[in-house]
């Protein structure tokens, strides 16, 4: 059992890859400053056993601190740094008087202390942010934040084609990523390492059963 726990909260810059994230609760570098005040609920629905956890966590808005102004000041984002110690790069508005993180990615974590001194992190959620609002007189900003899921659930599946045609004779593996890069894949139209999925998936029931499919072999061609 833990010694005591926190609360971690990361925002990616916009560099692409797995790297980019800044501690937004950081307490120990010099600069550190913990802005998070309140993260609400996390839910995680029954599907996190077949494609995991980071596509189906769900969640509100997130309040951050803004007493000092951060967050109506583009200039001070700036002299943030990702946890690999790198300069972070913003989206910034063609004026460059606001930041934009619309559709940034940020992840919500718990780290812990344990009894003999180390320290272990868990992601709890990656999320993408909608947009945010802040309020003067409060002195708090709140982020609109969505799990993934809520991205796929926009996606056409019929829009992904090989080709002019169908895909034929392909696993489902092989479908859940293309569907995937849709929405999440780089330049390179290459999937971050985050949403690796397994070769094969073993997909049960809802009654945990595992069944053959009576379906049979997927046409070979499909005339619509």
């Amino acid at each position: 059992m833990p010694e005591s726990f926190g609360i971690k909260f990361y925002i990616h810059d916009a560099t692409i890859g797995t790297t980019g994230w800044v501690d937004f609760t950081d307490r120990i570098s010099r600069s550190g400053t913990n802005r998070l005040v309140e993260i609400g609920n996390i839910v995680h629905n029954s599907e996190n056993q077949a494609v995991g956890g980071v596509f189906t966590s769900s969640t509100n808005n997130v309040a951050m601190s803004n007493s000092d102004g951060f967050w109506d000041d583009p200039d001070k984002w700036d002299s943030l740094k990702t946890i690999g110690n790198d300069t972070a790069t913003w989206n910034k508005s063609d004026s460059g008087g606001e930041i934009s993180l619309q559709k940034t990615k940020c992840k919500i974590g718990v780290e812990t202390l344990q009894k003999d001194g180390t320290v272990k992190e868990y992601t709890m959620g990656v999320f993408r942010i909608l947009g945010f609002d802040t309020d003067n007189a409060s002195g708090i900003t709140k982020l609109k934040i969505v799990g993934l899921a809520h991205w796929l659930r926009k996606l056409d599946a019929s829009e992904k084609r090989n080709g002019r045609g169908w895909y034929e004779n392909r696993n489902i593996t092989f479908l859940m990523r293309e569907l995937l890069k849709m929405e999440f894949a780089d330049t390179s139209q290459d999937l971050p390492i985050t949403f690796s999925l397994p070769d094969t998936l073993s997909i049960p029931t809802f009654e945990g059963d595992r069944v053959l499919s009576s379906y049979g072999r997927p046409p070979d061609r499909v005339v619509t």
